[in-house]
């Protein structure tokens, strides 16, 4: 392919070779005529002697001998595997490792061969599910009609390298040594929706009087740009849901936006698992094998479903959970392993213990640590003898001293006096009790019951 400056273009070649095999004229006066060197000017003549017009296009560069080309057999396994077990290059590299493939090399005859990205295709079947995607450019109509407000989180690499490059004895030092230290950059950035304009800082922290400061400034930089801010949106991060944040918003009469939580799509996972019946522990890698004989695909539509259109699949044949799944979720600990499910077991088991023993005394005493000690010991044995293939005694022995230190350690229940532990619970009772059915705590099940429906129908 010819760059822009180059003397000659295909219509230029074949002026040139024309004036010396047609026309008659020497190498050297058609060379200087084109500004071209003799070679040049003999290699298109020659050319256009052996293959007319058509010898005058670009010929591939590629040499017609590579001694340290990929072996055809090589690139059929790399082919092969990418089909078979849906691997991606790097795994396939380290699989042929013994072959000295690097991962850009098995890349190139993935693609060589038109194999598509692992996003493109079916986990299960391997069918090819979409094309190359176009990209889809949403705005709002006007500036400051929409302002993303987020925090990226950047490491301080130390003057002389961190410990990934030198090493973690001589990052230490460095970082030590160095004016900025460890930590974070965190990068606070305002951008408008419609016209894309940033506003970023680098501050030194994520806390709430920090996002409610640079939102200030970001609303006046943006003013005096021309535009006026009507609506924020951010995430769910807790500075950003602090009061601070919102009332830098609520004093300039700006609407605060959050992204949709994940509840939605976790309920829709929650439904699909149900629906083949899938184990509890691993609802969120629903996986099928596709050379299972059982199995049979069929092809309803040819897009993508979204969340709608499978939630209004399985709601139609009662898969779907109800709203309080994720409360009552934790409470059957099935398909979680064994260590796991006695962990779950018997740290419930275990704070009803500890309260009951609380009651004796007014503050904790050593024997009331060793009863409760005691307790959760034998509770995790009875609960391991359960099982066909119990777990080592030491395994369970691990687990109740595991659930005993941090009752006894971090525990409010257990580290309070009595009476500090009736007045806390008595206030959090109350404190929720207040809030009645507005919002933030309604007071009554059905209340509650309502108004997730109602949010579960907006999604």
């Amino acid at each position: 392919m010819t760059h822009r400056n180059a003397p000659l273009s295909e219509t230029g070649r074949l002026r040139l070779a024309c004036c010396i095999v047609e026309d008659g004229w020497p190498l050297r006066r058609a060379a200087e005529r084109f500004n071209v060197s003799v070679t040049t000017a003999q290699r298109w003549a020659q050319r256009y002697r052996a293959h007319g017009p058509a010898g005058m296009r670009d010929h591939s560069s590629r040499p017609h001998y590579q001694p340290r080309r990929v072996c055809r057999r090589t690139q059929r396994r790399v082919v092969g595997l990418r089909i078979t077990h849906q691997w991606g290059p790097a795994r396939i590299a380290y699989h042929l490792r013994h072959q000295h493939l690097s991962v850009s090399t098995v890349g190139k005859i993935l693609q060589r061969y038109g194999c598509p990205p692992l996003t493109w295709i079916d986990k299960a079947t391997g069918a090819r599910l979409r094309a190359q995607p176009t990209p889809v450019r949403y705005e709002h109509d006007t500036p400051g009609s929409l302002v993303h407000v987020d925090i990226k989180k950047q490491g301080r690499i130390p003057d002389g390298g961190g410990h990934r490059m030198v090493g973690r004895a001589q990052g230490v030092r460095n970082r030590g040594r160095s004016a900025s230290g460890g930590g974070y950059h965190y990068i606070h950035n305002a951008v408008d929706d419609h016209s894309r304009l940033a506003y970023v800082e680098v501050l030194s922290d994520e806390r709430k009087d920090t996002a409610a400061g640079f939102w200030t400034r970001a609303k006046a930089w943006f003013a005096s740009q021309g535009i006026t801010v009507k609506r924020v949106l951010t995430d769910n991060g807790s500075c950003y849901r602090s009061k601070a944040f919102n009332k830098a918003l609520k004093d300039t009469h700006i609407t605060h936006k959050y992204t949709r939580p994940y509840t939605y799509a976790a309920a829709v996972t929650e439904g699909l698992r149900r629906s083949v019946d899938g184990d509890a522990g691993y609802s969120g890698l629903i996986t099928k094998n596709p050379e299972h004989p059982a199995w049979d695909t069929h092809w309803i539509t040819n897009h993508l479903y979204d969340l709608d259109e499978l939630h209004a699949g399985l709601d139609a044949h009662g898969f779907m959970p109800a709203p309080s799944w994720r409360r009552t979720r934790r409470k059957n600990p099935a398909g979680l392993g064994r260590n796991c499910a006695i962990f779950e077991t018997a740290r419930v088991w275990a704070y009803q213990e500890a309260r009951r023993i609380r009651l004796r005394h007014e503050h904790p005493t050593p024997a009331d640590t060793a009863d409760l000690g005691r307790a959760i010991t034998a509770h995790v044995a009875a609960l391991n003898a359960d099982y066909t293939e119990p777990l080592p005694d030491s395994e369970a022995a691990c687990i109740a001293r595991s659930i005993t230190s941090w009752i006894t350690t971090e525990s409010r229940l257990w580290i309070q006096s009595s009476t500090a532990t009736q007045a806390t619970f008595t206030t959090i009772q109350s404190a929720r009790g207040r809030k009645g059915g507005r919002k933030g705590g309604p007071a009554s099940g059905a209340t509650r019951r309502r108004i997730r429906n109602e949010k579960l129908e907006k999604l």
